[in-house]
Parts: C-alpha cells; sequence; structure tokens
C-alpha cells in the first residue's frame, strides 16, 4: 500500500511538472508572438509623443473653425480641419515632449482623410510641422505624401524632401507614415512602402532657432502661411524616437501598438 501511495505521488509530481513546462513554453512563446515578434510594447516602439485628436487631448490649442466629426473606428471622434474663411484659421497648436530634430532618427505616423486634392503643385497640405524651429514637415503635396526634414551643418541648413509617386484615396481613413534614420527619408501609406521622387539638398543660412520649451508645432495648418491647410480629418498622431522598419510599421497600421 505504502509503495502504491508512493507510486501515485510520483506519478502527480510527473503530471504537475509536465503542465508547468507546457505552460511555460506557452508563455515563452505567447511572449515572443505578442512582445517581441508583433512589437505590442509601448516601450519597444519608442514613442515620444501620441495625440488622439479627439478633442480630449490635454496641452493642446485648437484654433477657429475646427470641429468633431466621426472617426475611422466605431464610437470614435477625429478633428476635422475645414475652415470656411481664412484657410490658415484651422490648426491645433501642441507642445511636443520633445525635440525630435535633435535624434539621430524619428518617425511620425498617423490616421488622415483627405477631402479634396489641390490642383496648385506649390500648395502643401501639412499633416505636423514645427514652423518656429523649421526643422520638418509632414504634408500632403498635389495629393501626395511629402515629407522635408532639415539639417543643420555648419552655418546651413540643408532640407531633404521626398514625395510619393502615388495620390492617397480622397474621403477615405489612410494611414501615413515618415521615418528618417539620419541620412534616408522613408514613406508609406497603409503599411506600404511608397516610392517617391528621390530627395535632394536646398542649402539656406542657418536662422536662430528657440529652444525647445518655448517652440510649439502644428497640426493641419498654422497662423502664418495661408497655403499650408490641410482639409480633412488627422486622428492618432504618433512620435517615435527611432525608425520603425517596415514590421514595425504595419504593426502600428494594424492597430497591434496599443
Amino acid at each position: 500500500m505504502q509503495s502504491t501511495t508512493r507510486n501515485v505521488h510520483s506519478f502527480s509530481v510527473m503530471i504537475y511538472m509536465e503542465i508547468i513546462l507546457r505552460i511555460s513554453a506557452m508563455i515563452i512563446l505567447l511572449s515572443y508572438k505578442f512582445g517581441v515578434a508583433s512589437g505590442k510594447s509601448i516601450k519597444d516602439y519608442h514613442v515620444l509623443d501620441h495625440w488622439l485628436m479627439n478633442g480630449y487631448d490635454l496641452n493642446v490649442s485648437y484654433s477657429q473653425s475646427v470641429y468633431l466629426e466621426e472617426g475611422r473606428c466605431p464610437d470614435s471622434k477625429a478633428v476635422m480641419f475645414d475652415p470656411t474663411e481664412d484657410p490658415a484659421v484651422s490648426y491645433v497648436e501642441i507642445w511636443p515632449s520633445s525635440d525630435i530634430s535633435k535624434r539621430k532618427s524619428y518617425s511620425i505616423a498617423c490616421w488622415i482623410k483627405l477631402k479634396r486634392y489641390l490642383s496648385n503643385n506649390d500648395y502643401i497640405q501639412v499633416i505636423y510641422s514645427d514652423w518656429k524651429r523649421e526643422k520638418f514637415m509632414l504634408a500632403i503635396k498635389s495629393g501626395k505624401v511629402y515629407f522635408v526634414v532639415n539639417q543643420a551643418l555648419n552655418e546651413n541648413l540643408h532640407w531633404r524632401m521626398k514625395t510619393a509617386h502615388e495620390r492617397i484615396d480622397l474621403n477615405k481613413w489612410t494611414h501615413v507614415t515618415a521615418t528618417w534614420d539620419g541620412r534616408t527619408i522613408t514613406l508609406y501609406v497603409n503599411g506600404e512602402e511608397r516610392d517617391g521622387r528621390k530627395s535632394f539638398d536646398i542649402k539656406r543660412k542657418k536662422p536662430d532657432l528657440p529652444s525647445v520649451e518655448s517652440a510649439t508645432a502644428f497640426i493641419a495648418g498654422n497662423p502664418y502661411f495661408k497655403n499650408y491647410q490641410f482639409l480633412g480629418a488627422i486622428m492618432d498622431l504618433y512620435i517615435f524616437g527611432i525608425a520603425l522598419p517596415q514590421d514595425n510599421v504595419i504593426e502600428v497600421y494594424s492597430g497591434e501598438l496599443s
């Protein structure tokens, strides 16, 4: 009887250990799948700033002609920019937590719904830009994703630009991403890399730039120039402290970053 009891106990321990091993293996697998392979950790993405653009963000200032409409998800809201009078009055002024232009690399990503194209090739619809320091701008130019970044070298600024070849669809929620790795601009639309006109340099004298504490950034427009107004809706704007690889861009587009 004692021997039988020991055998039963040994068998129970073996079953228990096997269950523990299976659970451990499953945890490791899930950790890899969702923590590494899918990159679900916000920390892994190096998120610097995130604005939902749903009317509830803190530390933002809304101009006139800004209102909320239905967002891309059920029961969500998005800020709509559609000025009927002065095209320079519809924007959101924000205070970024850090100066991304001082980083070796970074990325900007958001959802947009463009209301209409503009025939004038010189008319740029700004999505996100730092006007006062003149260091970066994500925009739509003639219906195409456009990004410009400025590098301070010696006493000059070098402007590097890239414009996607294809227009985005009108009145349809579209995810756009621009990455900068210190040398190259890469553009993505709905997670797919978009070919574009090669970037080039425009040199200009380096201006006196205010400190990051006193410099704000603008979404969809600005109070200084009338021909940069975005016409449409913007939501879920992320600023990342790294140049996201395409796998991570796809994950952000797919909503795997929470």
